[in-house]
This record gives C-alpha cells, structure tokens and sequence, in this order.
C-alpha cells in the first residue's frame, strides 16, 4: 500500500511536463544569455573602431590642411635648388637626378631659372 502512492507520485512527476518546461526554458535563458554578451562585447568593438576611425580622419583632415603651404614651401625649395644648381655641381646633380624643372607660370616664383642653362641630357 506504501509503493501505491510514490508510483502515483512519480508517474504525476513523469507526467507533469512543468520540469521538461523549465529545463527548455533554463537552457533557452543560458543561450540568450551568452549571445546577449556576444552582441555586447561586439557593440564595444564597433565603437572602439568608430573612435578610432574618427581619430585617423582627424589626421588625414590635418595634414590635408597642411598640404598647401607644403607645396608652397616645396616650390620655394625646388626653384632655390634650380638657381643653385646654376653655379654649383652638387645642386645641379640632385636637379638631373629628381628631374625638377621649372614651367613658367606655374607658380608665383620670384626669379625663373636662365633658360641657357645645360640640359644634361
């Protein structure tokens, strides 16, 4: 008469799908959890790499900026460089060597190179 009510407990136990439920239920909420850290972790990483893109366009920005009076100075070198090379072998090898020429009108140069100059070629 004892087994009578325990098997009856335990078939109400086997049959009661609440334990089948929450066991689906647990294992469904660890995965939701996991992939919920996932999507955080890669919210994160794009953020890092939205900062980080905003710094290297901060740089590109920058020298940009800077590229003209770069040009203007390089300009200025360049036609000090054609003068020089006019009276010194040094100056004039780098100008065959890099092949710098001046072209009239190019820039706002204070003296143009003497168009008697050699050539080299």
């Amino acid at each position: 008469m004892n087994q009578e009510p325990e098997q009856n407990h335990t078939a109400f136990v086997r049959r009661n799908p609440f334990w089948v439920c929450l066991l689906v239920f647990l294992v469904l909420g660890v995965d939701n959890g996991f992939r919920l850290v996932r999507v955080v972790e890669q919210r994160q990483q794009l953020d890092m790499l939205q900062h980080k893109q905003a710094q290297i366009v901060a740089q590109i920005e920058t020298a940009l900026s800077q590229q003209p009076q770069l040009e203007a100075r390089l300009q200025a070198l360049s036609l000090d460089l054609l003068q020089l090379g006019k009276t010194n072998a040094a100056a004039q090898q780098i100008v065959q060597e890099f092949k710098i020429q001046w072209t009239p009108g190019s820039t706002a140069a204070p003296a143009p190179p003497d168009a008697n100059r050699p050539s080299g070629k």
